[in-house]
């Protein structure tokens, strides 16, 4: 499957506003931009069950709107285009607080419900907020959601056309189409009837930050109803890294020279080479050891280390018991796991 690169979603955009919500213009702009999504799915013979604004995207010129998300659709129509039957309490589906009633009684969901989702997420888009935002329990969202289904306590002093999507999805019965051209149209004459140009720029096309609503890496969708992208991004690489690692310069600390032996290792074509100091331990030998790549480990060779006269710190380890010889062994710490360079 090859999908398009897009931009943030719409959840990202309202929050990113100075006071978290679109204009008029900006709402129902995008209320029919995503109503043509929405049409899409249920042309295909879905019901997309999660219609959020954060399954809602830009494409790469801020302009388009795409649908994303498909992992709560479920097909309601067979092969022959008919409607399958409800189903009994088959169980909660989509996001609480754009949820319908239906899906808070986990009734089987209908293409009506994805219209009281997107009736939802427009209140919230305009207003910055719905009733039950601060609700956390989804059962308490679900009676919130149920006592606010008329025009005073939902869409009260919002513009016409949400009054008018209220009336008319909760006029829909389970096996009813929605009119998705209807739907627009209530959009359009509200904007026709306020001198709204349908044609005017979304709010985040008129900000002085253009890099907050650049298409993000990482993020793809299939585009319900809005042609392929066209453009393509550049392509992010990562700096190569040398394949042999030739000498490693480790922090100096104050021991004898001669226990400081270069420890050089060979594992398939590499050779790596490596300076550091032996650890005194506890117990007899010094703490040291090699191990190649690819999880095995690897010989080690130890050069002969240079005549240095004699220094104070060697003095004190013989005070101490000798230096100790310099076999290559690996032993184990009283208080330490094993320790391996």
């Amino acid at each position: 499957m090859i999908m398009s690169l897009c931009g943030p979603n719409l959840g990202v955009l309202r929050k990113s506003r100075p006071e978290q919500r679109f204009s008029l213009s900006t709402t129902l702009k995008l209320g029919v931009s995503m109503t043509s999504c929405i049409r899409d799915v249920h042309a295909a013979g879905y019901v997309h069950r999660d219609v959020k604004p954060s399954n809602f995207v830009l494409g790469h010129n801020n302009n388009r709107v795409y649908i994303i998300d498909f992992g709560l659709s479920r097909r309601n129509v067979d092969e022959a285009g008919q409607l399958l039957p409800e189903r009994e309490c088959p169980g909660f589906r989509g996001t609480a607080r754009y949820a319908s009633v239906a899906s808070h009684q986990c009734k089987d969901l209908a293409p009506r419900d994805d219209y009281w989702s997107l009736l939802y997420l427009m209140i919230e888009m305009l207003t910055g907020f719905l009733p039950w935002r601060r609700l956390k329990d989804r059962d308490r969202i679900g009676e919130a959601k149920s006592r606010c289904t008329t025009h005073d306590t939902l869409t009260s002093g919002l513009p016409g056309c949400f009054e008018k999507l209220l009336t008319y999805i909760k006029s829909l019965d389970f096996t009813d189409r929605v009119d998705h051209g209807k739907v627009q149209a209530m959009f359009l004459d509200v904007m026709r009837a306020r001198g709204l140009s349908p044609g005017a720029e979304y709010d985040w096309c008129c900000d002085s930050q253009p890099s907050l609503y650049r298409p993000t890496t990482g993020l793809y969708a299939h585009g319900m109803g809005q042609p392929p992208l066209s453009s393509s991004f550049p392509e992010t690489r990562r700096p190569s890294r040398p394949s042999t690692l030739s000498h490693v310069q480790l922090p100096s600390v104050s021991t004898p020279a001669e226990a400081v032996p270069l420890i050089t290792s060979r594992t398939g074509d590499s050779t790596r080479t490596r300076s550091f100091a032996r650890l005194p331990s506890l117990d007899r030998g010094w703490v040291r050891g090699s191990s190649g790549g690819h999880g095995s480990d690897s010989p080690a060779t130890v050069d002969s280390p240079p005549s240095v006269p004699p220094s104070p710190l060697k003095a004190f380890c013989s005070s101490r018991g000798g230096l100790e010889s310099t076999r290559t062994h690996s032993v184990r710490h009283p208080r330490a796991h094993r320790s391996r360079f």
